[in-house]
């Protein structure tokens, strides 16, 4: 059994032939401006995309 933090899944990026990197895409919603960017530079690493929202309705 794995943890999905173990084992996250990665998308092929549609990128040119012989250069699919795994990328993650991660979505953060919260109303604190701060805490968002802060969570960007914290969990950033080569492959993240980052959605940042500030509503349930804007994550929608």
């Amino acid at each position: 059994m794995a943890i999905p933090g173990e084992q996250p899944f990665n998308a092929l990026s549609s990128g040119p032939p012989g250069q699919n990197e795994p990328t993650v895409r991660i979505l953060i919603v919260d109303d604190d401006v701060s805490l968002r960017s802060t969570f960007v530079q914290v969990l950033s690493r080569p492959g993240r995309n980052f959605d940042v929202c500030s509503t349930i309705a804007d994550a929608v």
